[in-house]
């Protein structure tokens, strides 16, 4: 990732729709040297308005440069990490002499007291205003002034920042970008506050680390009494002061002990050239569950049903991502526990994240913990669902309520009490562990073979105290030397995809997935919305390479990858971008030999998670691949050459 500042020059396009924008800078801003390709507003914040960047405007964007064809351009993910309008700036009538009268009147000031409980009093009271320059009055205790002169120096810090989240030692979140650290006092009187721009290089407060940036802006101070009034020219700020900033300051004595700091409500001061922008006031202390492991401690040990049911406020600091979802079940985990949602209606689905406040209300059913109100103030997002945490029968015993309704994969195990048709109990084993297996969704189609081995994808429940895996799809179960009875239908509805284990990324392609039968292999893959106007009409197409025999000495190099034993072929993208469809399958293979797969069966969504197919190719139609496990590289064109690598048996 690099910075690269410039002025635009020329706006091709800001799309509300996906919320980015297309633009080009240069250094003077009359040539288009430079493109920003797909770009985010400030901090990485969608575009809301087409007047929020203009012609002439000055930034510094952050992202990842790269060549399409003769253009140099930012991929996609940049986003502006200053911005400056070319508004005139804002005057006012504050002369920098320690005397506080003149603020009085000006429009745009910020102002905070000191609060009377608070711990460190050294700064009374506080006062920011952003116009052609930043100025700050501060009005120090008389404690503090007297700590100065027995260390001879009071030492005073200024905070900036041009991202939301402003991060000093008082401040909780993360994002702190600058600081200005020099003396007010001297020897008992006051000095000229003169300072090096400091850059944030640490991680965390608790990672208090700092570069010199190498621009000391120039500036202005005095003080007077209590009062010390500083005017910092922000000229040359690297990429020029943005549109907004966020300040705070300090003061502590000579061995850096924090002496006082303000704002002390909400931490900083939000300011715009002239204005002050409202923030939320601090968030109550919350001393409820924050994890899934908490949720379920939450859940009282009688609250045994709908009529006891627990009502309680969750605030997931972490995500917790949906594994599975059967109707009303929906089952969610995160890094400490995972928990059922039993609730009509609750709208998730694999992959989906939830994360911030819930108003829960729970109970345990059968020894199973279950969340039956979910609330609507919780924040939603998509992602991969997650892979699935791979143990032994023995590991799963030894520590079975940690993985309670956890997605686990249980490797290597034999049927030894088959499921047929209509059945609801069996069991697998290894060696002599053993758990009892419930066919779940009164068992439609589900089946076991017994005295079959291979993998079985599960979910481990509880009947009361039993311990029992849940089956509810014949694709969870993967039989050693055989295809994968994957229950997979092309029909544009991908929710049959979810069992099945896949590859993921941060590129384009989001996700690859590959299963088979003994009709037809199957493929899956999401892209994301980026540059998907390019795909239609054929023009977009996926290359599935094959390594057959998983060895990496054989086969054909492809594109610098490999070697492989096999390559497919498909264009699943028909339509236009006005009107996108999906079926076109022309194309095949020259390795190892020239067919085509015009059997192919394509099917395909748009959502704004993205561009999702499935395509299912006949084995008639394909070398013989019957008991092959093979490692299978996905690549597609229109930008996304994101390679995806899964491992399956065919």
């Amino acid at each position: 990732m690099v910075f690269v500042s410039g002025i635009i020059s020329q706006i091709d396009n800001i799309s509300l729709d996906y919320g980015n924008a297309q633009y080009w800078i240069s250094d003077d801003g009359t040539t288009a040297a430079f493109e920003i390709y797909r770009g985010l507003y400030l901090g990485g914040e969608k575009f809301t308005s087409e007047d929020q960047i203009a012609v002439g405007d000055a930034v510094t964007v952050l992202g990842k440069i790269k060549i399409y064809g003769e253009i140099f351009e930012f991929d996609k993910n940049n986003y502006i990490y200053f911005l400056t309008h070319t508004d005139a700036p804002v005057t006012q009538g504050i002369t920098v002499d320690g005397n506080p009268a003149d603020w009085e009147g000006v429009e745009g000031v910020a102002a905070a007291e000191c609060p009377a409980d608070a711990e460190l009093t050294g700064i009374k009271s506080a006062k920011a205003y952003y116009g052609d320059k930043l100025y700050i009055l501060a009005e120090f205790s008389d404690a503090a002034l007297a700590q100065g002169v027995t260390d001879g120096k009071l030492r005073f810090h200024v905070f900036f920042s041009g991202a939301q989240g402003l991060l000093t030692r008082f401040w909780k979140d993360e994002n702190i970008q600058y600081m200005m650290e020099g003396k007010a006092t001297s020897g008992g009187s006051y000095t000229n506050f003169s300072s090096p721009l400091y850059q944030f290089t640490g991680a965390t407060s608790a990672d208090w680390s700092w570069a010199d940036s190498g621009v000391t802006p120039a500036v202005t101070s005095a003080g007077n009494g209590n009062f010390y009034e500083v005017a910092i020219d922000y000229s040359n700020y690297p990429g020029g002061f943005p549109e907004q900033i966020e300040v705070g300051i300090d003061c502590c004595n000579g061995d850096y002990a924090a002496l006082g700091f303000a704002p002390q409500t909400n931490h900083k001061f939000a300011l715009k050239k002239g204005e002050v922008v409202d923030l939320p006031d601090d968030p109550e202390e919350f001393n409820g569950p924050t994890t899934i492991a908490e949720v379920i401690a939450a859940i009282p040990a009688d609250a045994t049903g709908s009529s006891t049911a627990a009502e309680f406020e969750v605030r997931l600091a972490a995500p917790a991502v949906v594994s599975y979802v059967n109707g009303n079940n929906a089952y969610i985990q995160d890094e400490t526990g995972a928990i059922l949602v039993y609730l009509n209606g609750h709208g998730l689905e694999a992959g989906d994240t939830i994360t911030g406040k819930i108003a829960a209300k729970g109970y345990w059913y059968n020894g199973i913990p279950e969340l039956v109100a979910l609330g609507d103030a919780y924040e939603k997002g998509h992602g991969a669902a997650p892979a699935p945490k791979e143990m032994t029968i023995a590991e799963l015993l030894a520590n079975y309520d940690a993985n309670l309704l956890r997605l686990v994969k249980l490797s290597g195990v034999t049927v030894t009490g088959g499921i047929a048709d209509g059945d609801r109990n069996g069991e697998v084993a290894q060696g002599e562990d053993k758990i009892a297996v419930y066919a779940q969704l009164n068992n439609k189609g589900l089946v076991l073979e017994e005295g079959k081995t291979g993998d079985l994808l599960t979910i481990p429940g509880k009947y009361k105290e039993a311990m029992q895996v849940y089956f509810w799809d014949n694709a969870w179960f993967t039989a050693e030397g055989g295809a994968v009875a994957t229950g997979i239908t092309i029909d544009g509805d991908m929710s049959d995809w979810a069992a099945v284990e896949g590859a993921s990324g941060e590129g384009i392609n989001a996700e690859f997935k590959v299963a088979s039968d003994d009709d037809n292999v199957y493929f899956y893959v999401r892209r994301t919305t980026e540059r998907m106007n390019e795909l239609w009409g054929a023009n977009g197409y996926h290359y599935y390479c094959f390594d057959l025999d998983n060895d990496p000495t054989t086969g054909v190099e492809l594109w610098g990858n490999g070697p492989y034993e096999l390559l497919l072929v498909v264009y699943p993208y028909a339509g236009s971008a006005d009107a996108p469809a999906f079926g076109i399958a022309k194309g095949g293979a020259t390795m190892p030999e020239n067919y085509s797969v015009d059997n192919a069966v394509i099917k395909g969504v748009v959502t704004d998670n993205g561009v999702e197919t499935e395509v299912a190719i006949p084995r008639a139609d394909l070398p013989a691949m019957a008991g092959i496990t093979a490692n299978v590289y996905e690549w597609s064109n229109k930008g996304g050459s994101d390679k995806l690598e899964v491992t399956v048996a065919l």
